[in-house]
């Protein structure tokens, strides 16, 4: 007898657990069920958008020595020119710019091409001495 009750027990048990749990929960209509999925920049993009960020900085790079994506989606772009170089991490998202490191030569004029020589000084005869009395 006792088989028979816990039998009953247990099937009871059972047949309440799937009748509760065969009910599907559906969200509210106006709301979404969770986060959309999102595309990534690709290479080309996060590049474009590294180099608009330096040219706003009057950087002269002009080409990208490293771009890596990682893991948690962010782009890692290392920028460099004859004297200018920038490393940029942006998110790969939206773009965003989320840690940049950005190196300048000072000592070229920041509109002058860097194969260009700085102009010759026209030379000057030195300013006459002052007569003493």
């Amino acid at each position: 007898m006792r088989r028979s009750v816990l039998g009953a027990a247990l099937g009871l048990l059972l047949s309440g657990c799937v009748v509760y749990g065969g009910h599907a929960y559906a969200p509210p209509l106006g709301t979404t069920a969770g986060p959309q999925p999102t595309r990534l920049l690709s290479e080309r993009e996060a590049a474009e958008i590294a180099f608009r960020l330096c040219q706003d900085r009057a950087l002269r790079v002009d080409r990208v020595r490293r771009a890596r994506l990682d893991s948690a989606g962010r782009w890692h772009l290392t920028l460099s020119g004859f004297t200018d170089r920038a490393q940029v991490l942006l998110d790969g998202r939206d773009g965003k710019l989320l840690r940049g490191r950005f190196y300048r030569e000072d000592s070229a004029q920041p509109g002058a091409s860097p194969s260009q020589t700085a102009p010759a000084l026209p030379s000057r005869s030195p300013p006459p001495a002052p007569e003493l009395e």
